[in-house]
């Protein structure tokens, strides 16, 4: 094999490998080539396709964007409104037989009359604790800021199991500051008490390429591996249909027609205690090399990993090398969340300066 000389070498292409290689190809001030170890370009913004013609995404493809050149690019790839799909989001957290809406901490007015007090006495109890805890008195961990912000009574019954499913990892072995950002306040949104159940069961049409016509309709759970929780992978899909059976989202006599079941090593970037002060060691390590880590993991930043902070660490990243741009996405996560950022777009080649 000859050998390939190019200035800028990104590897990987998923979002943030796209990020880079559109910003290279849109202002071409150097050769650059992209590579990946997968056959199918997209990471997990990819789509897998089942035997039976039915699609898969990798994970839930819903946008947010905090950024006006995320928009452009992608408004320029899928430019005809048919080309999307909207989706009013409906999410409700399975509890005591019931559905409480999310985020349950702001919800507790569905919750029955005793459970209620015990958490109305514990949310007032910490906010009267936090009046008087000193400003240098910080949380050393994701429980203990459970703890301050809900009270004991939601951490026990929502914010400790709940984490612990989505990242396997316990809450008191977590970063307090970038995992509480995604984490909504417990004011509540209405003193009226809202239906405890999703309503009917409304099922958008399930798109299938080729064969018998439906109509279909598709679940996709996301399942959490760790040290700290193990899961039997010779069981996995048995035991999830009969999750879904005990929770009534399938019924014990429906036809499945299609499984699929996907295994990735890495889901979410963990914002463990140690994190920081990792980060502040490998990155400038890497940086050294001629080596840019960045992107959901590359960057290991969960609070900058959604789609388009991963397309824009490649984006900012790339300006970073060839002009000495500012990347803001990963080294000020408050900042660019907090804000409509506005400073690059599709149509012109520049953004913040060193």
């Amino acid at each position: 094999m000859s050998e390939i000389n190019v200035d800028v070498l990104v590897i990987g292409v998923g979002p943030t490998g796209l990020g880079a290689a559109k910003r290279l190809q849109q202002t071409n001030l150097a050769s650059w080539l992209i590579v990946d170890s997968n056959e199918t370009p997209g990471g997990l913004a990819s789509t897998d396709v089942t035997p039976e013609g039915f699609l898969y995404d990798v994970g839930g493809h819903v946008i947010f964007s905090h950024y006006k050149y995320f928009d452009d690019c992608i408004n320029e790839a899928l430019p005809q409104e048919s080309d999307w799909y909207t989706h009013q989001r409906v999410s409700y957290v399975r509890f005591q037989g019931g559905w409480v809406p999310y985020p349950f901490q702001k919800n507790i007015a569905v919750l029955d009359p005793e459970e209620r007090a015990r958490c109305l006495e514990d949310l007032v109890d910490a906010a009267l604790e936090a009046r008087v805890r000193a400003a240098a008195d910080k949380p050393r961990n994701f429980d203990e800021w459970n703890i301050r912000n809900v009270g004991n009574r939601l951490n026990e019954i929502f914010m400790h199991p709940y984490n612990f499913k989505v990242w396997a990892v316990p809450t008191t072995k977590m970063n307090a500051p970038n995992v509480s950002a995604r984490n909504a306040d417990p004011a509540p949104t209405s003193s009226s008490r809202p239906s405890s159940w999703p309503t009917g069961r409304s099922r958008r049409q399930t798109e299938r390429r080729g064969g018998k016509p439906g109509p279909y309709w598709s679940v996709t759970l996301e399942v959490s591996e760790s040290a700290y929780k193990p899961v039997r992978h010779e069981t996995l899909l048995a035991d999830c249909v009969r999750g879904l059976v005990a929770t009534e989202l399938l019924a014990p006599g429906d036809e499945i027609v299609s499984s699929y079941v996907r295994r990735f090593e890495h889901g979410y970037p963990t914002p463990s205690v140690e994190r920081d002060g990792a980060l502040a060691e490998s990155l400038p390590h890497l940086r050294d090399k001629g080596i840019l880590s960045r992107g959901r993991f590359g960057g290991w930043k969960y609070e900058v990993g959604n789609q388009d902070h991963s397309f824009m660490q490649g984006v900012e990243a790339l300006d970073n090398v060839v002009s000495g741009g500012i990347e803001l996405t990963l080294n000020s996560p408050d900042f660019v969340n907090s804000r409509s950022n506005t400073e690059r777009r599709l149509a012109h080649f520049g953004g913040l300066r060193n």
